[in-house]
């Protein structure tokens, strides 16, 4: 184990007493999983970088903004969060550096530091309990729901680049998935093919450049929404899509089966 690993050691043994490992990363670096955990139980890791000259980096490495994305919580264009993000440096002595919780300490202030960035990460974490406080008010709220009740791991308001412009999904599900998933609600016929061939054509696009993604079309046809959508329409997205859902049938079990299938 380097002299850096060893000093961590040292003070973690100091600040957790149990529950934690040190792991040699080579190259200076070291990493700590601490005792902390994570709404979904994951224990918070941190890294610790030698940049020499007595000089060191404590780092999330961006896993616990990652986490609240995946989560489904919105970290971009999402004001009062960034407002939060902005407090963390006066709460906690931490800034935010390309979307990681970082302090930059000498070795004297290491422990601290450590201290520091994994209760702020913590905190972050924390987040994602606020996720479902608004109201279910939309067709794409009710998906959301429905993708928490099956435990998928997701992004909201995803962007993708296509071959002739970007595309924007409403639900990325992570992972070896690899599912863009758009819900389709509409309270016209019209509306309802105007909303298919735009996702259609989205597909295509995105295809063309990205062939490694899949294509899910959550359809709602519950109740009277049944009469908007045509069945050459919803067989024409159930042949160029990877899985058409429809809300009418068991659409959480039909979810989760849907994005499981290869």
């Amino acid at each position: 184990m380097t002299q850096l690993c060893e000093t961590i050691l040292r003070g973690a043994e100091e600040q957790f007493r149990e529950g934690f490992a040190v792991r040699d990363l080579g190259g200076g670096a070291c990493l700590l999983v601490t005792p902390y955990l994570r709404h979904d139980n994951d224990a918070i890791t941190l890294r610790v970088l030698d940049e020499g000259g007595g000089r060191y980096v404590v780092t999330d490495g961006g896993q616990s903004l990652d986490y609240l994305r995946m989560s489904g919580f919105t970290t971009r264009r999402n004001p009062p969060f960034q407002r939060f993000l902005r407090e963390l440096p006066t709460t906690f002595g931490v800034d935010v550096d390309r979307e990681e919780l970082v302090a930059e300490c000498d070795e004297d202030e290491l422990s601290v530091s450590i201290q520091s960035v994994a209760r702020a990460a913590l905190h972050v974490s924390y987040m994602v309990l606020r996720r479902r406080e608004r109201v279910v008010t939309s067709f794409a709220d009710r998906v959301e729901v429905a993708l928490i009740e099956i435990g998928a791991q997701y992004e909201s308001d995803y962007e993708v680049q296509g071959l002739t412009k970007p595309a924007h999904f409403a639900f990325f599900v992570n992972g070896d998935r690899n599912a863009l998933v758009q819900p389709l609600s509409a309270t016209s016929r019209g509306a309802a093919e105007n909303k298919a061939d735009r996702f259609l054509f989205k597909v295509f696009d995105v295809k063309e450049r990205s062939p490694d993604f899949r294509f899910i079309a959550v359809v709602d046809d519950f109740g009277a929404a049944a009469d908007l959508w045509s069945t050459e329409q919803l067989n024409s997205l159930a042949t160029y899509s990877d899985g058409l859902v429809r809300w009418s049938r068991n659409h959480t079990e039909e979810l989760s089966e849907t994005l499981e299938r290869r």
